[in-house]
């Protein structure tokens, strides 16, 4: 239509003279590069246009993805939000089981150490390194729990086994009649016990007491006391029964 439009102009134009012809083809020349700068335009903006458009279609695919991502954060927040106040509800418990465990540990402290007492020579000396750990009342300690626990347990499973078994031991202490060396003893368990003196020159009964062990003198119970400790040693061989006198439970 446009292009109909010009010759239509040009047929015309030879009716006005030179000036108006050179004046036309000058307007026609702008109108021209104007008419192509225009398509030129229209193209680059077709082209801009699909650029455009592609990245706004990227722009959106992040969009998502950033909105999928700060929900998912979203869900594991809420998850570790859940899970850090379950972890502060055990912790919780927890502590409240410590504050029990200890206030029983104290209390067995407590009387393990009354029992020490109790106990004979060769015993505690076998436990001396378990009572080096085991804190007195009201005394501070730097063991954690799990320690106090094992030394406690540790203290009474020896004892246990102490008083399961007749037990031959060498020990030296003073006796009932004030004399002090080295003597044999035979003890059943924790019950009682029989000392006997080199040569036979001294003999006697113990048993334990709120104040340590107390040893009375029985020399007339001395050969029985040498037999039963040879019995026990394998020196004599035939076992037989032998009359000597226990004592069950200790005085203060």
């Amino acid at each position: 239509m446009k292009l109909l439009a010009a010759a239509l102009f040009f047929l015309a134009v030879p009716l006005f003279g030179s000036e108006v012809l050179d004046l036309a083809r000058a307007n026609l020349k702008e109108w021209v590069k104007v008419e192509k700068s225009i398509s030129l335009e229209k193209h680059a903006w077709r082209n801009k246009k699909e650029v455009m458009l592609d990245l706004i279609g990227v722009l959106e695919k992040e969009s998502e993805a950033l909105r999928s991502r700060l929900e998912e954060i979203g869900r594991q927040q809420g998850e570790s939000n859940k899970l850090r106040e379950e972890l502060l509800k055990k912790e919780a418990s927890l502590a409240d089981s410590i504050e029990a465990i200890e206030l029983f540990l104290r209390k067995m402290e407590g009387q393990v150490w009354a029992l020490s007492a109790w106990l004979p020579q060769p015993l505690v000396q076998k436990l001396e390194p378990f009572f080096g750990r085991l804190p007195k009342e009201s005394e501070e300690t730097s063991l954690g729990v799990a320690e106090r626990m094992q030394t406690v347990v540790g203290i009474l499973s020896s004892i246990h086994k102490f008083d399961e078994r007749i037990i031959l031991s060498s020990e030296i202490r003073k006796t009932g009649d004030g004399s002090r060396g080295e003597f044999k003893s035979l003890y059943l368990g924790l019950a009682c016990a029989y000392y006997l003196a080199p040569n036979g020159a001294s003999a006697g009964v113990g048993r334990p007491s709120a104040n340590g062990w107390l040893w009375e003198p029985a020399p007339e119970l001395a050969d029985r006391i040498e037999e039963a400790m040879a019995i026990h040693e394998g020196i004599q061989k035939e076992a037989e029964f032998l009359p000597l006198p226990v004592r069950i439970g200790g005085v203060n």
